[in-house]
């Protein structure tokens, strides 16, 4: 302490909690509508293989956003509008479709340029 002064110091225990989520969910991306990016929160209730694609309405593929392995937490993925080779894709309104383990779910997107 200041001075040399003894200075006593205590310490309390105290736990730390991590949920994980009850149930694997997917939400609307925001902002939607979206110029430039948009984003698409998620979670996972168990860990497995999970994939983001995102579709144009005629059913092609347009980017894949995630496909691998994640933990069950809570995790987001952005979308700069762009293909799989780096193209900006024109306006429209897009499909994201997730999987994951005993999951799927999509929902609609719309990008204004």
């Amino acid at each position: 302490g200041k001075g040399g002064e003894e200075v006593s110091v205590s310490s309390t225990a105290f736990d730390v909690a991590f949920y994980t989520p009850h149930q694997t969910s997917l939400t609307k991306n925001y902002p939607n509508p979206f110029n430039p990016s948009t984003t698409i929160d998620y979670q996972l209730s168990e860990a497995g293989m999970v994939s983001i694609i995102v579709y144009d309405l005629k059913g092609s593929e347009i980017k894949i956003l995630v496909n691998e392995i994640q933990q069950a937490d809570y995790h987001n993925v952005v979308w700069n509008g762009l293909n799989e080779i780096g193209q900006g894709v024109a306006s429209g309104r897009y499909i994201l479709k997730m999987t994951a383990p005993g999951y799927a779910e999509t929902i609609t997107m719309t990008l204004l340029k």
